[in-house]
């Protein structure tokens, strides 16, 4: 047994060091399918689809729960974190009683089990092996340089390449890249193996300071230490600076900034060094905004944050106690935003505001609590264990970390990545296990009621990394032949002569199998439908439509695909009402309000 449970906490290292290698992707965006390659080779370089880490994270708690015993009282601050955000993943559901489209409502809830799920396998093994702390730090601490590495190949010949390789497909097959795809190729951002620079930059916030202070105590003891530090500090320090700064994102930066106030507010320092630190934060801050007012890219996509804020907090008022549904905050915001804007963003880019808004009062307050315990309960053993040590210890640099990376998340889509969510998780959990493993106290009356609890806990568990998945795992069939279908139905990659050489039948013969998998979702019928429009088939078309706006009927592109394929009929009545509709759900996008008609189709999906 001691084997087995060796090979499964070997297994959940492992999986940590991948985290940020394989699942820095975006869930939450089931019209999008993911890429899957068909060859092995391409699997082991390529990031993997974010739905499938909760079909990892379930197996790994399942075989967790199979191996190591569920003892509270071995670890009850990480027993409470771990419990915290299994009850996040359980209030979540409540995102499903409102919802317009259960499409979303399926991927946010498998996603939040799957990095729960996670932290819960982590607590197993900690509570359990606490020998395994320290090899679970370096293997964040491992994947977090190799995403740097990963981040300098990119700056250096990754950019130029993509480029490359986009102009040759553009000439190949004589077609355009879309106009975001191809801003996003020809912008020098840093994203590394994530899905924007955005989100790297939340990743790196959260393991850079373990990064520092790990490499400092292994330089320290290869002698002669001096020396090894003078060398290989300043290299990780280039390494990990370059990167960071090449991301090219503000709010990244100005948390950094921030943290650092919070954290000298917090924890007891020198005098010279908290003055020091107010008088140099405001210069940076006044520096940062003289240069991105003049010389960056300005402060309108901030500034748009405080409109997600704004429509989050109406959806809450709208739907106080489930809130609006996941996945309806993209339908909402088109409503109720300030900005005049085509943009309609999936999600608030606030990880409290997200769950405020989508599942009620009651998500957003498991939420904060999973939030802030594990920062109360690290502080106070800083304050009683490390106050004389406080930039020695390792519970500083990574609560400093934890500071940066969650108020990052109050204006960016952490939620929504499974790599930097899972290694937060992995880090509360880590940092308030003890050290050696307790031993459980001998009291026959408090046996029973102590029992109970671990059964509990263990039910609740087992719940958790079954959903995970077997969520995880639909989801992933779901994606692969939604994969298919739009693959078959896009001219992207094809010739003009291989694009018409798909058949009606072919991509029929794709729905139905998308259907039997995923019954629910709007997307497959909507993909198809602007197949058989761009064909001609209008009568084919239209019935793909109506059944897309059946299942997501506030979703307004629908309703302008029909007053295309309406007016190119000469149904000018009917066209007209699905219009209005379209205007009436996203009042601001300007292209609803032209009087447009589908002169000459065009290959492939429309878009808005």
């Amino acid at each position: 047994m001691s084997f087995i449970r060796n090979v499964v906490a070997w297994m959940i290292i492992i999986i940590t060091v991948l985290l940020p290698l394989k699942f820095g992707t975006l869930a939450g965006l089931p019209e999008v399918s993911s890429y899957y390659p068909p060859d092995g080779f391409s699997w082991m370089i390529i990031t993997w689809p974010a739905i499938s880490f909760p079909m990892v994270s379930g197996g790994l708690l399942l075989l967790a729960l199979a191996v190591f015993p569920v003892r509270f009282q071995n670890s009850r601050v990480a027993f409470t974190v771990t419990t915290l955000w299994l009850l996040v993943a359980f209030v979540s559901i409540t995102g499903a009683v409102n919802a317009s489209t259960v499409d979303y409502v399926i991927v946010y809830v498998v996603h939040i089990f799957g990095f729960a799920a996670f932290g819960a396998a982590t607590w197993l093994m900690l509570s359990n092996l606490p020998e395994f702390k320290r090899v679970l730090l370096w293997s964040i601490v491992i994947g977090a340089v190799l995403t740097a590495v990963f981040g300098i190949e990119q700056m250096f010949s990754g950019f130029e390449e993509t480029r490359k390789f986009v102009e040759n497909q553009e000439q190949l097959y004589m077609s355009s890249v879309s106009g975001d795809l191809k801003s996003r190729v020809w912008d020098n951002r840093v994203f590394s193996t994530f899905a924007s620079c955005n989100s790297l930059a939340g990743y790196m916030l959260l393991t850079m300071p373990l990064c520092f202070f790990l490499c400092w105590q292994l330089c320290g003891r290869i002698e002669p230490s001096k020396i090894t530090r003078s060398v290989f500090m300043p290299l990780l320090a280039l390494l990990m600076g370059m990167v960071f700064f090449a991301t090219v994102s503000r709010g990244a930066f100005l948390m950094l900034v921030l943290a650092c106030v919070i954290f000298i507010m917090i924890f007891p320092v020198r005098k010279s060094i908290r003055i020091a630190v107010f008088v140099l934060v405001p210069s940076v801050i006044i520096v940062g905004a003289l240069y991105i007012a003049f010389a960056g890219r300005g402060f309108n996509s901030m500034l748009v944050r405080f409109d997600y804020v704004y429509t989050s907090f109406l959806m809450f008022l709208s739907h106080p106690w489930l809130g609006t549904g996941w996945g309806d905050f993209f339908h909402d915001h088109m409503l109720l935003k300030l900005t005049v804007s085509r943009e309609a963003p999936h999600t608030a880019h606030n990880i409290l505001m997200d769950f405020l808004g989508q599942s009620g009062i009651a998500g957003f307050a498991a939420c904060l609590a999973a939030i802030v315990y594990p920062f109360i309960k690290i502080a106070g053993k800083i304050y009683n264990t490390a106050r004389n040590s406080l930039f020695t210890s390792l519970d500083s640099y990574v609560i400093y970390g934890l500071i940066a990376y969650f108020i990052h998340s109050l204006m960016d889509v952490n939620l929504q990545i499974p790599a930097s969510m899972a290694t937060a998780l992995a880090l509360m959990v880590t940092m308030t296990v003890p050290d050696e493993k307790t031993q459980p106290p001998n009291d026959r009356k408090k046996s029973s009621s102590t029992l109970a609890v671990n059964l509990f806990a263990a039910a609740a568990m087992l719940f958790a990394g079954l959903v995970a998945l077997c969520g995880g795992f639909h989801l992933l069939k779901a994606d692969y032949a939604f994969s298919r279908l739009s693959d078959l139905c896009s001219p992207q990659g094809k010739t003009r002569e291989e694009y018409f050489s798909v058949t009606p039948e072919q991509v029929k013969r794709e729905l139905v199998n998308c259907v039997e998998i995923r019954p629910y979702s709007p997307f497959p019928w909507a993909a198809a439908a602007d197949f058989m429009l761009s064909r001609g088939y209008s009568d084919i078309a239209e019935d793909f439509y109506n059944k897309a706006r059946e299942l997501s009927p506030q979703r307004s592109f629908i309703y302008f695909r029909l007053y295309i394929l309406q007016k190119a009929l000469g149904r000018e009545a009917e066209a007209q009402q699905n219009l209005e509709m379209a205007r009436k759900l996203f009042p601001h996008n300007s292209d609803y309000r032209q009087d447009k008609q589908l002169k000459d189709p065009a290959p492939g999906p429309l878009k808005d």
